[in-house]
């Protein structure tokens, strides 16, 4: 799969709340499960705006999801072809105490 472009929103984002990644992508063979590597990193603007990746805790920061086939605004297989918009959404319920720092981010979207 080849991403031409990746949005999140709301940025920044809010949790709890809900979260949609939007990517215009191009599907060269169908596709039964996507992994998905999500790399969050926090912006600390005191340190000439340094930016720390997150460590992934209880599937919140940077994490590898084995299959994103799960969310339930993603169907899977993903049929071979050009596919505008694909859209996931996922809801995040109330983040523990201790973790909250780490969604307290900018969000910054990268391709690979």
């Amino acid at each position: 799969m080849t991403v031409r472009s990746l949005a999140i929103t709301p940025h920044p984002v809010r949790m709890p709340g809900t979260i949609t990644v939007t990517a215009d992508v191009s599907i060269p063979q169908t596709i039964n499960r996507l992994k998905m590597a999500v790399v969050i990193r926090k912006m600390v603007p005191l340190l000439a705006n340094l930016e720390i990746p997150l460590p992934c805790i209880q599937s919140i920061g940077s994490c590898t999801y084995d299959d994103v086939c799960f969310a339930e605004s993603l169907q899977c297989p993903l049929e071979a072809g050009e596919q505008e918009q694909l859209t996931v959404s996922a809801t995040v319920d109330e983040v523990p105490e201790e973790l909250r720092i780490l969604v307290q981010v900018d969000t910054h979207a990268h391709r690979r």
